[in-house]
């Protein structure tokens, strides 16, 4: 059964890029149901941990592609910190309510 699930898996290989569009909006989504409002800091960490994980995991395929979908994610989350940050824009208030 196992077996089965991994060669249709591994069948759809050329469809996976088709994922990464849904995991930046996953980040961006993110952002937005956050109570708070995050930090620059928070969108760096957001890229860096995927990143430094991807290279530590080189031998490990199927974890490597969970980090390039956490890697989008984060993507998706730093790009909308980064349009807030532009726009001069805070989506919480202080009381943590939408504004």
């Amino acid at each position: 059964m196992l077996r089965h699930i991994k060669q249709q898996f591994l069948e759809e290989a050329q469809n996976w890029i088709l994922w990464l569009p849904v995991f930046f909006g996953l980040g961006i989504g993110l952002y937005f149901a956050l109570s708070f409002e995050p930090t620059s800091g928070d969108a760096i960490r957001a890229i860096t941990l995927p990143v430094v994980l991807l290279v530590g995991l080189r031998r490990w395929f199927f974890l490597r592609l969970v980090c390039v979908a956490l890697l989008f994610a984060g993507l998706g989350f730093a790009v909308t910190k980064i349009k807030a940050d532009v726009v001069a824009t805070d989506f919480i208030n202080t009381d943590g309510q939408a504004v």
